[in-house]
């Protein structure tokens, strides 16, 4: 199987994201989800029950704020978040994306500090300034941010179109790695470091690639096959 040829300006990350994404439709193939569930479980070294056997869907967020992926049952409940990181380096979102949003009833997401910085544009040396970390400049100013992975675990605002989770604690978040990192090698001192799992993208892709023989329909063999040759590349 040829790895994908990929054109400058391609986004490797979203859309490996989105090839995976086709892989967890059960109405497209109830086999092919299955086993996708399973190598994801196996790559973040959860147990193959891990499901418990529900038929999953791939969903993803809108792109101005959220996780890059998330499985959810038939009553779309989240029972799984995915972060996808193909080499990138760490990104912070800014505070403006879920200024106001609630923040989830667990411990580790009540006890985050209150004071995060400032949602306006700034300069550096604003000396307003409380700012934890900085979003990239854009014209000479910054922003107030927070490591992805800390916003998507801490706050609620990227539950969008009637995906429930109410309890953050009760499913995995899988930092899903080209590199093998661990949460705290991708994102230094990130809050939610250890509330992530770490797992890695290629044995991910060694599992999908035993599953080839069990994409019966056409549509789901294609999709198997392009996941596979963008993991590849």
């Amino acid at each position: 199987m040829k790895p994908w040829t990929w054109q400058r300006g391609d986004r490797r990350e979203e859309r490996t994201t989105s090839s995976i994404r086709c892989l967890f439709d059960p109405e497209a193939s109830p086999e092919l989800t299955a086993a996708a569930g399973i190598a994801l479980a196996e790559a973040a070294r959860l147990p193959r029950e891990t499901w418990g056997g529900a038929m999953l869907w791939g969903f993803e967020t809108s792109r101005r704020f959220g996780p890059d992926l998330l499985l959810v049952d038939a009553n779309d409940r989240v029972r799984a978040v995915v972060e996808l990181k193909r080499g990138a380096a760490a990104q912070v979102t800014s505070l403006a994306n879920f200024s106001g949003s609630a923040r989830f009833l667990d411990a580790a997401s009540q006890a985050l500090p209150s004071d995060l910085g400032l949602t306006r544009w700034h300069v550096d040396d604003d000396p307003a300034c409380t700012c934890l970390w900085h979003t990239q400049r854009r014209g000479g100013l910054v922003r107030g941010g927070l490591y992805q992975i800390d916003a998507y675990r801490h706050f609620t605002g990227w539950l969008t179109n009637g995906v429930t989770l109410p309890d953050p604690q009760t499913v995995p978040w899988i930092l899903l790695d080209e590199q093998d990192r661990t949460p705290a090698e991708a994102f230094p001192d990130a809050f939610s470091a250890d509330l992530w799992i770490p797992a890695s993208l290629s044995t991910f892709a060694r599992g999908l690639s035993e599953a080839l023989d069990l994409a019966t329909a056409v549509s789901a063999y294609e999709h198997l096959v392009t996941a596979l040759r963008q993991l590849a590349a």
